[in-house]
């Protein structure tokens, strides 16, 4: 998923800041995740609607989950997330402000968000320090293989 999902994103200009289980993935320290976790800048909310709507025309069907704030400008900027899903299998959620992670850190999705990328581990750390108990176990994960690479952030 992630790899059509993103070379689409890429070809059109839009710009994404990828975190959560994909990360995780791509380091080794998860082997499976149910979606892609993305912040994106307010500034993209238009094209990426243009790419879901494209997505429509194409026959998919698209669906913002229920509970999710809208794919807007206003919500996202204000750091609402919005739940949406692909053909019911394709599962993307979009969070507007990289919430808990020092600025030195993002300070790339904000300055060039035409970019996608994936988020550093250390990025992804900060961004898990949250009450759910899913995302201290994420943290030990992320912590130790930092402290394998003697990252000082670890």
């Amino acid at each position: 998923m992630i790899d059509r999902i993103v070379q689409e994103w890429r070809t059109r200009g839009i710009g994404v800041l990828i975190v959560g289980g994909q990360v995780m993935l791509a380091t080794g320290l998860r082997e499976q995740t149910k979606d892609l976790d993305a912040c994106l800048a307010a500034s993209q909310c238009p094209t990426m609607l243009e790419w879901l709507g494209e997505k429509e025309l194409q026959g998919a069907t698209v669906e913002i989950r229920a509970g999710s704030a809208p794919l807007h400008p206003d919500w996202i900027s204000r750091g609402w997330t919005c739940h949406v899903e692909i053909d019911g299998k394709d599962r993307l959620d979009f969070f507007g402000i990289p919430l808990r992670a020092p600025n030195r850190l993002v300070q790339r999705f904000f300055e060039s968000p035409a970019e996608t990328s994936l988020a550093s581990l250390t990025e992804l750390g900060y961004l898990k320090r949250t009450e759910r108990a899913q995302d201290w176990a994420d943290i030990d994960l992320i912590v130790g293989r930092l402290r394998e690479h003697g990252d000082l952030d670890a």
